[in-house]
């Protein structure tokens, strides 16, 4: 088995303190930045996941995917574009296998529309930091970029029912609680379909995990695919996860949740 999807927190900056993220409580501000060799060690790893292909049973099911958002807002990491443009360099040598995704809230997006031209797809996220109006705006604006993809979250303004993860009990308030009774709860589909790799290189068991966020390996030292098949503790995650308990942090104080269709597509000869 192999994962599909590899994230990357590139910064450990942020330009707000939304308050469903842990920034607004007391996770800080820190001028902490992915390194472009870091990056250039992850392609490699990814080059070799893709060789492997062939090999993993036949179960990819779509392009592999990276990405670029992590905790912070990415357009903050100090060499974002050579970032963004080594990456889309990785993607055209790998078109139609691999993918190339970016998070933003906008910030100084008009500055960086010639960059977002190279990537797959760029999720604006419409935060507190827009009024409505504004977020109509910005759908009229970019309608025909068929890449950018403006979502809204603005408080007392969603459309249905939204669930925000308590990010491991970082964050816990009234947009927080517990989905209760949901009978796929115990289980979580993360650590089986996606890497988390922090702006060191460090392997972080899932991008949810704002508290303990320790570090189960890393990078510069294993490879992507060598850390998913074989190490130790996150395949003890994974076979607690499997049998729908959480009695491991960061797990235990988290509420994301699989839905049905994670737990058909998961089949037992996932976990040894």
């Amino acid at each position: 088995m192999i994962p599909t999807t590899i994230e990357l927190n590139p910064t450990e900056l942020c330009n707000l303190k939304c308050n469903f993220c842990p920034r607004s409580v007391d996770y800080p501000n820190s001028n902490l930045h992915m390194s472009l060799e870091t990056i250039d060690i992850t392609l490699d790893h990814i080059e070799e996941i893709i060789a492997y292909i062939p090999y993993s049973g036949g179960r990819l099911s779509g392009p592999l995917r990276l990405s670029f958002t992590g905790r912070g807002e990415p357009v903050l990491h100090k060499h974002f574009r050579d970032a963004v443009e080594k990456i889309a360099c990785f993607r055209d040598k790998h078109k139609g296998i691999f993918e190339f995704y970016i998070n933003t809230n906008g910030y100084k997006f008009e500055e960086h529309l010639d960059l977002y031209s190279l990537v797959d797809e760029v999720y604006f996220n419409v935060y507190y930091n827009y009024t409505f109006d504004q977020y109509i705006e910005f759908e009229r604006q970019y309608k025909n970029y068929k890449n950018i993809k403006v979502k809204r979250r603005l408080e007392g303004e969603e459309t249905e029912p939204v669930n925000y993860n308590t990010r491991s009990g970082a964050i816990v308030n009234d947009l927080t609680s517990v989905i209760a009774n949901d009978k796929n709860y115990g289980y979580c589909n993360k650590p089986f379909y996606n890497i988390f790799i922090d702006w060191n290189g460090d392997y972080i068991l899932c991008c949810n995990d704002w508290v303990i966020m320790e570090p189960l390996d890393n990078v510069h030292n294993t490879s992507i695919l060598d850390f998913y098949q074989t190490n130790p503790k996150l395949q003890k995650y994974k076979r607690m996860l499997k049998q729908e308990r959480r009695i491991m942090s960061p797990c235990n104080t988290c509420n994301h949740y699989a839905r049905d269709r994670f737990v058909r597509e998961s089949s037992p000869d996932l976990v040894n």
